[in-house]
C-alpha cells in the first residue's frame, strides 16, 4: 500500500500539540520561503496564524476549547471532512503523475536476460489473441506472487522492480503491478498504472494534489478498444469479461507526460451476487417431514474464496463445513448430502443441499393451515432522518452495488373434499429511490412458484428521495408470501395467484441473466 506522506514534503516540520487548558490544541507547520507550498484547512478552522520563524515560512493553527465535530448521518464521504489541514508541493495532478511515473516505468523495464522476459514468451507463443495474453499475463501475477506489504526505505512509494519481485516471489501491490505491467508491455497490451483508493475516494477532487489521497494501485490495460481494471492482488481473476467493476470513484494514471485525476462511474450489477434457490416438497402431507434442496449461487470474489476455502480442507472437512453452513442457513432441516461446485470461466459457486425437513406450519385443520414461503417477502426501507443539527439537505449513501435473489418453489399436498389452496403474494415492480423491488409468483394446480430480487442502480440517493422513502415506508409491502388453506366451497383471497410461475423446472440459475427481474426470461 502507499503511506499517506508525500515524499516531496518528507522532512517539513509539521506538528500538533495540546495547549495549555482541558481542551486546546495547536498545529504548526513550517517550510522552506523558497519551496512553494500551497495549504488549506477545512472551514471548521480558524484562519492560519503567520509567526516569526528564523527566515523559514509558517503557519499556526490553535484550537481551544472546542465543541465536538457534527457530522452528517449516512452521507458519503465528501460531505464529512471536518478539521483537515492539507498541504502540498505538488501544484497539480499531473506533476504526482509524472513525479511517481518515473519510479514505474523504471522498475518495470526488464534487464535483458530476464526471466519475465521468457514467461511473457511463453505467453505470446501460447496465443496471439490480447484478451488471451492478458489473462494469461493477470492469472501468472496473482498466482505465481503472494501479496506481501513491503514498506522499507523508499517501498512506502518505491515499486520494487518486476525481476526482483519475481525473483522472491512475493510483492506489495506496487510490485505487483509493476510486473503485470512489465508483462503486459512484452505482450504488446497498452497498459498504464492508476493510484487508486480502496475506500472509494470520495471527494479525492476536491482535496490538494497529493499521493497521500491513494492507498492503492493497480492496472489499467486496453485490450480490444476496451478498458479494463487489473489488480494483481486480488486472487480468481480469469477472465475480463467476468472481472468485478471498480469500487473506487477517482483514479491518478501515471504518465511521463502527466495524468489528471479521472472520475471512475460507479457501475451496479448486471446479475446477482447471490441467488439463494429453495425447493420444498411437502405433497406428502402436512404433518410428514418434506424434502427440501437448495442451491446457493455465489459470484466473482465471494465465489473464488469459499472454493479456496474449501480445497484447502480435506474431503470429509469440506463435508463437514458445508453441512455446518447449511444447519445456520437452514437450521429447520437436516441434510442428507451436500456439495458445491466452482464454474472458473463464470466465476460462479454453487453451494447444494438435499435433505429433509419439518415445515413451520401455522394453524389447524379446524381454521385451515398456512406457511411463510422462505425468501418470499422484502424488509421495508430504513428510515433516513438526521437531529436539526445535520444538513439535512446532503445525499445519503446507500449500500452499493447490491443485487441478490431469491427463488422458491413448494409441492403442496393435493387438495381435498374440505380444503383447497391459495397463494398470497403479491406481485411487486417499485423502485424506490436506487433501489429496486421485484416479486412475480405463481401457483398452477398444486405448484408454487415466487422469485423476488433487490438491486441497487447507484452508490446515493439525494435529499428529496430519502425523503420520499420515507414517506413511502408506511405503506411498503413488508409481508411474507405464504400458502394457505380455503374451505372447499370459499371464495375468500387475500392475494393474487397466477396461474402462469415465473420459472420452470429447468431454470438455469447460473446463466448469465438469469430470472431475477422483470426483464429476465421466464423459462
Amino acid at each position: 500500500m502507499i503511506n499517506p506522506a508525500s515524499p516531496e514534503i518528507t522532512g517539513l516540520p509539521g506538528e500538533a500539540t495540546p495547549l495549555s487548558g482541558t481542551r486546546s490544541f495547536r498545529f504548526r507547520l513550517l517550510w522552506p520561503k523558497a519551496q512553494p507550498l500551497a495549504l488549506r484547512a477545512t472551514r471548521d478552522l480558524p484562519q492560519a496564524v503567520p509567526l516569526d520563524a528564523g527566515g523559514q515560512a509558517s503557519a499556526v493553527y490553535e484550537l481551544r476549547d472546542p465543541g465536538g465535530v457534527i457530522v452528517n448521518d449516512g452521507a458519503p464521504e465528501r460531505y464529512n471532512i471536518r478539521r483537515l489541514i492539507e498541504f502540498s508541493d505538488f501544484a497539480t495532478w499531473s506533476d504526482v503523475s509524472r513525479r511517481f511515473a518515473g519510479l514505474f516505468d523504471a522498475a518495470a523495464t526488464l534487464a535483458p536476460g530476464s526471466p519475465v522476459r521468457a514467461e511473457a514468451a511463453k505467453i505470446a507463443a501460447a496465443s496471439t489473441n490480447p484478451v488471451e495474453r492478458t489473462q494469461a499475463a493477470l492469472r501468472l501475477v496473482e498466482d505465481q506472487t503472494r501479496y506481501v506489504y513491503v514498506g522499507l526505505d523508499g517501498g512506502n512509494y518505491r515499486p520494487a522492480s518486476a525481476d526482483e519481485t519475481w525473483q522472491r516471489r512475493f510483492g506489495d501491490c506496487k510490485a505487483k503491478t509493476v510486473l503485470l505491467l512489465a508483462l503486459l508491455r512484452e505482450l504488446g497490451i497498452e497498459s498504464e498504472p492508476v493510484l487508486v483508493n480502496l475506500g472509494g475516494g470520495d471527494g479525492s477532487n476536491a482535496r490538494l494534489p497529493s499521493p497521500s489521497i491513494f492507498n492503492h494501485v493497480v492496472v489499467r490495460a486496453r485490450v480490444s478498444a476496451n478498458a479494463y481494471w487489473l489488480d494483481g492482488t486480488l486472487l480468481g481473476d480469469r477472465y475480463l469479461d467476468q472481472l468485478p467493476a471498480p469500487a473506487f470513484r477517482w483514479g491518478l494514471p501515471l504518465r511521463a507526460r502527466g495524468g489528471d485525476l479521472e472520475a471512475v462511474s460507479p457501475k451496479p450489477f448486471d446479475r446477482p451476487q447471490f441467488i439463494g434457490v429453495v425447493e420444498i416438497d411437502a405433497s406428502a402431507g402436512i404433518d410428514r417431514p418434506a424434502t427440501v434442496a437448495v442451491e446457493n449461487v455465489l459470484r466473482q470474489d465471494e465465489a473464488f474464496a469459499t472454493d479456496h476455502q474449501l480445497l484447502a480442507l480435506s474431503a470429509e472437512d469440506a463435508d463437514r463445513a458445508v453441512r455446518s453452513y447449511w444447519r445456520r442457513q437452514m437450521p429447520w432441516a437436516d441434510p442428507d448430502t451436500v456439495a458445491w461446485h466452482y464454474d472458473e470461466r463464470a466465476a460462479t459457486m454453487v453451494v447444494s443441499m438435499h435433505g429433509k425437513g419439518k415445515l413451520g406450519w401455522e394453524g389447524d385443520d379446524t381454521g385451515g393451515r398456512r406457511y411463510d414461503l422462505p425468501g418470499g417477502g422484502f424488509y421495508a426501507p430504513d428510515l433516513r432522518r438526521r437531529p436539526k443539527e445535520q444538513d439535512a439537505t446532503v445525499p445519503w449513501a446507500i449500500e452499493f452495488p447490491r443485487f441478490k435473489c431469491y427463488a422458491t418453489t413448494i409441492h403442496l399436498p393435493p387438495a381435498d373434499a374440505r380444503w383447497r389452496w391459495a397463494l398470497d403474494a403479491e406481485p411487486m415492480n417499485r423502485t424506490l429511490g436506487a433501489t429496486t423491488y421485484w416479486r412475480a409468483s405463481g401457483m398452477n394446480g398444486n405448484v408454487v412458484r415466487l422469485v423476488m430480487s433487490s438491486r441497487t442502480d447507484r452508490p446515493e440517493i439525494s435529499a428529496g428521495e430519502a425523503t420520499a422513502i420515507n414517506d413511502a415506508i408506511p405503506g411498503f409491502n413488508n409481508n411474507m408470501s405464504r400458502v394457505y388453506q380455503l374451505t372447499a366451497g370459499g371464495n375468500r383471497r387475500i392475494g393474487v395467484a397466477h396461474d402462469t410461475l415465473p420459472f420452470g423446472d429447468t431454470a438455469d440459475w447460473t446463466a448469465a441473466v438469469p430470472a431475477c427481474s422483470a426483464v429476465s426470461p421466464t423459462k
